[in-house]
């Protein structure tokens, strides 16, 4: 396996085991991604976004290098392999859902929503923010699977 496929398969899976992980934390009170009226204990919406609150410090920054890892390690695939267009495909998918995250997803915001908010504040803020927060999870988390996918289908023989 070329040492491009390694390192792209190690960044894109830990940013899938990251993002994993924070969709487990938030699996109880998703269905507010699609509903904020929905009926939830509203003692599991706090304690789910006090968890996510103590996490902010960490988690943006390990991600950042996730990223960084899966572009250059896919434009360095991409290169080796004479812009296939199997190759190019990883770098383009990823870089348009990432994309998406961060501008019209607005990461930056949705990051400082979360610090500059408690988990006593109105219920109403706390899911609004805790929506946001886990829409960019989710979008991030299906953007590293859809690279882990493509790399073992195209690259790896999967």
């Amino acid at each position: 396996m070329p040492y491009e496929s390694a390192l792209l398969l190690i960044f894109s899976t830990l940013g899938s085991t990251i993002l994993l992980v924070l969709v487990l934390i938030e699996r109880k009170t998703a269905r507010l991604m699609f509903n904020q009226n929905e009926v939830i204990d509203e003692h599991l919406i706090r304690q789910t976004y006090h968890i996510l609150k103590q996490l902010v410090g960490t988690i943006p920054q390990l991600f950042g290098v996730s990223i960084l890892g899966v572009l250059i390690t896919s434009i360095i695939q991409a290169i080796n392999n004479r812009g296939s267009l199997e190759s190019l495909l990883i770098p383009a998918v990823y870089f348009a859902l990432i994309f998406y995250n961060i501008v019209p997803g607005k990461s930056a915001q949705v990051v400082k929503s979360l610090k500059a908010t408690t988990a006593e504040d109105n219920l109403e803020t706390i899911k609004r923010v805790l929506r946001d927060v886990m829409l960019q999870h989710h979008i991030g988390l299906a953007a590293n699977i859809t690279v882990l996918v493509l790399e073992l289908v195209f690259f790896v023989g999967f």
